[in-house]
Formats: C-alpha cells, structure tokens, sequence
C-alpha cells in the first residue's frame, strides 16, 4: 500500500508545503501527472494522529447506524404477495452487512471516495455479501472518465501505479460511494492544515516547555581563582543533569525565566480552535465554550440530527442503488441487472437514542463547563442519579459516574424514540 515517503520518517509532515504539494499534484489535468495517493496517506494519517479524529469519526458513523431501518415492498407493490417475500428474503441476507456497513461508508465523507470488493457467500438463505476488499483512499481515484466515476490505481512497480476500472460484469462485487466534492480528499481536506497545526503544535510544545522552565545564568566574582571558575561550570552541568549542586561563595546560579506562564494562554486557545474547525466539519457539532447558553444540548442535537438525515438519504440511495440490485441479480435474476426492483430500504422516522453516545456528549459538555442539570442527564443516558434533579453536574462528579456506569450493557443501551 502506497505510503508518503515523508512518512516513512515521521509521524506526520512538519513543513506545510509538503501539504501544499500533495494537493496541487492531485489536481493536476494531466494523467500521467496528477497523483491523488500523497495527499490521501497523509489525510489517512492525520486522522489516525490527531486527538479526537477518530471519536468524531465514530459519531459521524452512528448518525446512520442509529436509525432504525428496514427493507419492505415498494410503493404501489405493498399488497403484493410476491414483492413482501423478496423483501423479506432479501432482509434476512442483508441485515449482517448493513449493520456494519456504516463505519465504512463514513470514509467515503471524509476522503471524498469509498469503495469495497464484495464476496457472494451460498448459504442456506441464499448468497450472502462479505467485504472481500476494502480499498484504501490511497488506491482509489475520482474520474468520470471511467465507469462508476472511480478507478482503481493498481500498484505497478518503482511505486507507479495504472487506472483500472471496474468493467460491467464486476459491478455487483463492488459497493461504491462517491460523495459530490469540489476536489479530492474530501471533508479531511478541508481541516488538513488544522490537523497538521495540532500535529506541528505537540511537537513543539516540549520545547515551550523547556522555554517556560527558562535558562541557568551562572555568576562568578571576579576574585574567584581558577578553580572556582571550573567549579562554576560543573556547579551549572549539575543543575541541568540533577536539580541540585554545591557551590562556593563566590559562585551564584541565577534562574532567567524566558517565557511566562500565562503565556500558553493564546496557544492552548489556538489549538481549541484548531480542534473545534475539525468537529465541526466532521459532526456538523460544536461544544466549545462559546456554546454556553442554557438551551446548548438542543442546539447540538439539532445540528447533528440535520447531518445525520442527510447522511441517511445518501445511505438509502446506496442500498438501494447498489447493495439491493446486486442481491437481486445474485439471488433473483440475472436476466436484467439494474431494473426497478419491487422493494426497496428505507430508513426510519424513528431514531434510536444510543444512551452510550449521549452520554459521551454530556460528559464532554460538563468538561467544557457548560451547565448540565441531573435531570437532563437522567432523560438522555436513562439512568438515576443520587443528587437533586435541578442540581448543575460538576466535572468531578461526572468523572465518578464514568466510572460507575454500565451503559453499554443490553438493558440500557438504546431506546426508540420519535424523531
């Protein structure tokens, strides 16, 4: 797999122009010389190094994988005896895929293209779809000029590679998704300087560090003898290697401080800023601190439930397009791949609550310090608490109930309520 060279040395790049030509060479018009694969390995990397990238990543995928779903008749085929037990069948092969299908079509979102291999396994139900192949977003490339608008950079030697496209008779081993983006990369390459700001920053926080403790200034009286002088100089080794030396009178360590403390102040907010531009572009949420308003955990859930709709219609129209006809053509008929199928999926109005992933939110909302009372803890995680219902939750107290919490387990960790 294709890995940037400036990788192979480093955790991720500390010069913003290799950056800068990773994108301009993955829009370049020419063929032979547009490569997308530099700047998708390092948007593969920054999300894998930068702190809550991948927590984002999770919440953006439970936006599908928490609607409740289902596979039923068609409209004008609902009294259809024949359609309601294709429909049914066809839940019954697809229900393990499409649970866990979401984590992988999120990629799509955040690096502006997706795309598996399918297996078809026979089973007593029928051929059942296993991912074979989960492309890498290094090996994979947005082109219209090629069937299904992606094709796949095929490693060849000396680290080139040649377009391969998927021909008609492979179409229904593949599941492709091709968000609508300006340009490659997608949602990660709008925050990629963020992340490599963040990435630069922890790098160079051990040296502010090292600038905050300041630097030794040695003193010595113009009367010392030789010996003193050299003595001043092992004195000095010593406070840098142990904390503590011995000294003459005539030798005098000073302490200059070169940076302050509250100094940190403008980078740690820097940073808070660096890190609510990414949630934001990946979860269409922010909880920082300017979010303090009393009515702020409704003003998240409704910024997350507008994406999550949206991301749930562009799922339907994969399953439907996709996933559903390749079935069809696997189990059905392979006379006519593509023709209007007598069902189809469609997701809910009902939404399940994922406890788990509403109190993640309220946790992170208490840190921010914006207020939490019990009572709308104990409605959105279902749990009771052992203070007053209009008590405003302290962080200390909120780190006592991670600890104590069992929310993952099967009697609380989801609820169907209206959307």
């Amino acid at each position: 797999m294709y890995r940037h060279p400036e990788l192979l040395q480093k955790e991720f790049p500390v010069d913003a122009k290799v950056i800068q030509l990773a994108i301009m060479q993955s829009l370049l018009d020419d063929d032979d010389a547009r490569d997308v694969r530099p700047l998708q390995s390092l948007l593969s990397r920054a999300l894998a190094t930068t702190p809550k990238m991948a927590s984002h990543e999770k919440r953006r995928a439970a936006y599908v994988s928490s609607a409740t779903w289902d596979i039923v008749p068609s409209e004008g085929y609902e009294n259809d005896v024949k359609a309601v037990k294709l429909a049914e069948r066809a839940k019954k092969r697809l229900n393990g895929f499409i649970k866990h299908y979401p984590k992988r079509f999120v990629k799509g979102d955040l690096f502006g293209v997706s795309m598996q291999e399918l297996e078809w396994v026979q089973k007593s139900i029928g051929f059942v779809p296993n991912i074979k192949y989960n492309f890498s977003p290094t090996e994979l490339e947005v082109n219209n000029k090629f069937n299904y608008g992606v094709v796949w950079l095929k490693p060849i030697k000396d680290g080139r590679f040649q377009r391969q496209e998927i021909t008609e008779n492979e179409r229904h081993n593949h599941l492709i998704y091709v968000p609508e983006f300006e340009e490659p990369g997608g949602i990660l390459r709008t925050i990629v300087y963020e992340a490599f700001m963040i990435n630069l920053s922890r790098q160079e926080w051990t040296r502010y560090i090292q600038l905050l403790k300041g630097i030794i200034h040695t003193k010595v009286d113009v009367a010392a003898s030789p010996e003193d002088e050299a003595a001043a100089v092992e004195a000095t080794e010593g406070v840098v290697e142990s904390q503590a030396a011995v000294t003459s009178n005539e030798i005098e360590l000073d302490w200059r401080q070169l940076t302050s403390g509250d100094s940190g102040k403008s980078f740690r907010e820097f940073l808070e800023a660096c890190f609510e531009l990414i949630e934001v572009a990946i979860t269409n949420v922010t909880m920082s601190a300017t979010n303090k308003e009393r009515n702020a955990l409704t003003v998240i859930e409704r910024s997350a439930e507008d994406l999550a709709k949206e991301m749930r219609a562009e799922f339907e129209e994969l399953i439907n397009n996709q996933l559903l006809r390749h079935d069809y053509y696997m189990n059905v008929d392979k006379s006519e791949y593509g023709k209007e199928l007598p069902y189809e999926f469609r997701t809910s109005v009902k939404i399940k609550q994922d406890r788990q992933a509403n109190a993640d939110i309220l946790f992170e909302l208490i840190d921010r310090g914006i207020p939490i009372k019990a009572s709308e803890f104990e409605e959105k995680v279902g749990v009771s608490l052992a203070v007053d219902s209009d008590e405003t939750l302290t962080t200390d107290y909120a780190s006592q109930l991670k600890n104590q919490l069992n929310i993952g387990s099967d009697e609380t960790k989801s609820d169907d309520t209206e959307n």
